[in-house]
């Protein structure tokens, strides 16, 4: 006789029947039907970011969660990846902490600023699936697009006369349309006459390449031959 208590905790949503069935000490029984309601709470998930960039560009991230009802017996886990059609390559990380590609960590709700630092060029379509410790599994995409880092690179003699054996002044200018912090690199080849190339007062090899920076830059030839000399610079980024 009296009262009697008890709970159930439902595991997934839906209409859940649950039969109470009571028997006395000479075997006669009744039931009674209690009825539930489960709901499988919702939550949204949006992403912003997308755009483009240049190789060794960082861009801000951002991943937003918001539940339908609040309930702060849920929890939640995201996983990042590169998706199909990825062709270039970065790497993803939280207030300066590194974060792994293809695994679970937890996020909380609210916004998750995230920073993707670009690696090699190409399309990059990261995706971003959350699931709550319901099962429940939402999925964005970020896409962004990685650009080589775009340069002008000019030079020429300061002075285009001279004699054998003399020093002359060679000016060089490198700029990009944007800056990347992706790193240079310059070689040449003498390909007529014959002159030596020095670098505060170093001789430099042809074909073979030395660090520059950008912006303007000196260095100095030396005439060993009469007539006209042809050097070739070229200027490369050590990213790509």
């Amino acid at each position: 006789n009296g009262a009697s208590t008890g709970s159930y905790k439902g595991t997934k949503d839906g209409k859940h029947d649950i039969e109470f069935t009571a028997t006395n000490q000479i075997n006669v029984s009744k039931s009674s039907t209690v009825q539930l309601n489960y709901i499988n709470n919702d939550f949204t998930l949006s992403t912003t970011g997308d755009g483009s960039l240049f190789v060794n560009q960082t861009k801000d991230l951002s991943v937003f969660l918001s539940q339908l009802i609040p309930d702060n017996s849920i929890s939640y886990q995201v996983k990042y990846s590169f998706d199909s059609g990825t062709i270039g390559n970065g790497t993803l990380t939280n207030a300066g902490n590194p974060i792994s590609l293809g695994s679970y960590q937890t996020i909380d709700l609210n916004s998750t600023p995230i920073v993707f630092k670009a690696t090699s060029f190409g399309k990059v379509n990261l995706l971003v699936e959350v699931k709550n410790s319901n099962g429940l599994l939402k999925s964005s995409t970020i896409m962004l697009d990685i650009r080589n880092a775009d340069f002008i690179f000019s030079g020429g003699a300061v002075n285009p006369n001279g004699f054998v054996n003399d020093d002359t002044g060679l000016s060089f200018d490198l700029s990009e349309a944007s800056p990347s912090g992706t790193d240079y690199e310059m070689s040449f080849n003498i390909t007529s006459g014959n002159a030596s190339i020095k670098d505060a007062g170093s001789t430099l090899n042809a074909f073979q390449w030395y660090d520059v920076t950008t912006g303007a830059f000196q260095r100095e030839l030396t005439a060993l031959t009469q007539g006209d000399i042809t050097i070739v610079f070229t200027v490369r980024n050590k990213t790509t």
